[in-house]
């Protein structure tokens, strides 16, 4: 991307997030009231981004039906549930009965389904992350053991040893891991929203 063409991008980028950070931190009405008038413009925009995505979307979907792909049933199906759902919520509203009866009877099943399909996986996943190997792998085998045996029911009448462990493990050691990738990917956003303010990351500008 040429210079005269970046250049623009990288200000307006640069001084919406300044005025956001302003806003966000400093009590000035002018700022903050600039501030919020910002972030409704990105809502604006980021609703025009998905309204594009469904496009993209149903044209794929539609080439699909007309040149007959492997695919054209599933295709079919999803232009059809996309249009109801459309002309049932625009015509009755998202709060009607016949648009929650299609939420709850459609998209409901579907979800939990993907789900339960979900579950073989992560058992799958389970099976070869319990595989001994060396001492990191085979603290963790020690550790899933001891949860999953650990809220069994069985697990407090045989020893009080197990459910301590499974608290344990469940209430410090999962929640310090989870606290320290949360901190780390709180650094990661914050440096990359600082490459993205000072021009260093062109990526969102098509550039490589």
């Amino acid at each position: 991307m040429s210079s005269h063409k970046s250049i623009g991008p990288l200000i307006v980028g640069f001084v919406c997030a300044v005025v956001v950070i302003m806003g966000n931190f400093f009590g000035f009405a002018a700022v903050t009231n600039l501030a919020g008038e910002i972030t409704n413009f990105a809502s604006i925009i980021a609703g025009f981004a998905l309204f594009l995505g469904l496009i993209g979307i149903v044209r794929q979907h539609v080439n699909n039906v007309i040149k007959k792909d492997s695919r054209m049933l599933y295709s079919a199906s999803l232009l059809g549930v996309l249009a109801l759902f459309i002309l049932v919520g625009l015509g009755l509203g998202q709060s009607s009965p016949e648009f929650l009866w299609i939420y709850d009877t459609i998209y409901g099943p579907l979800t939990a389904t993907t789900y339960a399909l979900l579950a073989f996986w992560v058992c799958s996943a389970a099976y070869r992350a319990f595989k001994i190997k060396n001492l990191e792998s085979g603290i963790l085998v020690i550790c899933g053991i001891l949860v999953f045996f650990g809220i069994t029911p069985i697990a407090g009448v045989i020893s009080p040893v197990f459910t301590s462990a499974n608290t344990f493990i469940s209430n410090v050691i999962n929640v310090a891991g989870q606290r320290g990738l949360t901190i780390g990917i709180g650094i990661g956003i914050i440096a990359f929203g600082l490459r993205i303010i000072l021009g260093l990351e062109r990526s969102w500008m098509g550039a490589e």
